[in-house]
Parts: C-alpha cells; sequence; structure tokens
C-alpha cells in the first residue's frame, strides 16, 4: 500500500507558492526576451521593405521617363515618316 503523503505545513506551501513563483516568472523574463526579439526582427523587416518599397518607386520613375522618351520617338519618327 502507498504510505500516505506527509502533511505539508504552511511554510512548505509558502516555499511551493515561492517556487512556482520563481518558475513563472523565468518563464514571463524568457517570453518578455523573445518578444523583445520577435520585435526587433519585425522593425528589421519593415525596414527592409521600406527599402524595397523606395527602390521599386524609382525603379517606375524610370519606366515612366522611359515610355515618355520612347512615346516621344515613336512621334518623332510618325510625324518625319509622312513628309
Amino acid at each position: 500500500m502507498r504510505r500516505p503523503a506527509p502533511h505539508s505545513g504552511p511554510g512548505d506551501a509558502a516555499a511551493k507558492t515561492a517556487a512556482a513563483l520563481r518558475i513563472r516568472r523565468s518563464h514571463l523574463a524568457e517570453v518578455e526576451a523573445l518578444l523583445g526579439a520577435w520585435r526587433g526582427s519585425v522593425a528589421a523587416s519593415r525596414d527592409d521593405l521600406a527599402a524595397v518599397a523606395s527602390r521599386i518607386n524609382v525603379v517606375e520613375a524610370q519606366i515612366g521617363r522611359l515610355k515618355a522618351a520612347a512615346t516621344a520617338a515613336r512621334d518623332r519618327l510618325e510625324r518625319g515618316g509622312r513628309r
């Protein structure tokens, strides 16, 4: 037969509670550290995305200038061919 667990007094309960709180605080600190790292990663990703968006805007502007130049060249050729 199993022996009954020894009766724990108020000191044991307080010690167990303190140990549980230490563990929870430790886990909380770990979660906070992971969250901080995640936030840093998200911020870096946002910065990277902003850089990509900026580069896309530059390329779109270049494309717009090339289209305008091509249209102007085509128009000049068409006008020159009708003379």
